[in-house]
């Protein structure tokens, strides 16, 4: 199987900037089928433009709100940047490393 990013399998959208989520997921070939299986990997919704997201049950809510389907068309999309994804683990409180090189000038 292998990894890929796809937009969200349950059509979810960032409640911040409206764009549809994005998660990783497995891909998985099936015979006697046209088109891969995509297998969503449970934790790994990011919104592309990097907005912290809420709980998934307000996610949820918020698909509910606006009357969008359960489910939409799916397809692999490139992965989130670096920028995008080291905004969205500070706002999940995820230390990140420092963007200062250390100095070995005292070692």
């Amino acid at each position: 199987m292998v990894s890929v990013w796809i937009l969200s399998v349950h059509n979810l959208h960032c409640p911040e900037c409206d764009t549809r989520l994005i998660e990783r997921a497995g891909r998985c070939v099936v015979p006697g089928r046209r088109s891969p299986v995509h297998v969503g990997e449970v934790g790994t919704l990011r919104c592309p433009v990097g907005h912290p997201l809420p709980p998934r049950e307000q996610l949820y809510a918020h698909r509910e709100a606006l009357g969008r389907p359960h489910t939409a068309e799916v397809w692999e999309v490139a992965p989130p940047t670096a920028a995008a994804a080291a905004a969205a683990a500070t706002a999940a409180g995820v230390p990140q490393p420092s963007a200062v090189a250390p100095s070995f000038a005292d070692a």
